[in-house]
């Protein structure tokens, strides 16, 4: 309930100032002593006329628009992916995504780098090693050459690169014409018998 405090001093439940209690034709509709039940129901009655109403709408307005449309349908607007397909060109790709597929092409593409990652690890690794063998074969090489110098002894034999391996004789040419010999070049002169 509502309290509102009268010019006079005194209060009066359900009076605003200045005015009269909520009456309406005559006294007939009187707010005074309502409670929240009592709006609760009154809710709750709108409330259920109300879905009465437009349940009774729905009934008869099913009838009536079954047969007929109010509007034309229209196509959708901008340009459908047919369309986009045709102009453009392109392969037809599925518009749903396989989550397996893209995983396993992820999952692939980085292990191939990874593999990548290694097999350049370990050519830079054998790179390495190899600059570190030519390093001791030259340290190993000056040291030899040093030390004959330093002894007076004679000069060690230096180190030898490995030869390439030897190539196979040339094969016998097939049995053919007979070409005649090549004439051979006369012997050079010495050199004490100049003048």
């Amino acid at each position: 309930m509502v309290v509102f405090p009268s010019p006079e001093g005194g209060s009066r439940p359900d009076v605003p100032p200045g005015g009269r209690a909520g009456t309406r034709a005559g006294g007939l509709f009187t707010t005074r002593g309502w409670t929240w039940r009592h709006w609760l129901a009154l809710g709750a009655c709108f409330a259920i006329g109300h879905g009465i109403a437009e349940r009774l709408l729905q009934l008869r307005g099913e009838e009536e628009a079954a047969g007929s449309q109010n509007f034309a349908v229209q196509p959708f607007q901008g340009q459908s992916l047919e369309a986009l397909r045709r102009r453009h060109g392109g392969p037809v790709l599925p518009l749903r995504a396989d989550l397996d597929a893209i995983e396993a092409d992820r999952r692939m593409a980085r292990q191939k780098s990874e593999a990548e990652e290694r097999r350049g690890e370990l050519e830079a690794e054998l790179r390495a090693e190899q600059q570190q063998a030519r390093e001791e074969a030259e340290r190993s090489r000056l040291e030899a050459l040093d030390q004959p110098r330093s002894s007076g002894a004679a000069p060690a034999p230096a180190a030898t690169a490995p030869e390439p391996p030897s190539l196979p004789p040339p094969a016998e040419p097939a049995a053919g014409p007979a070409l005649p010999a090549l004439p051979q070049a006369p012997p050079a002169p010495s050199p004490g018998g100049m003048p």
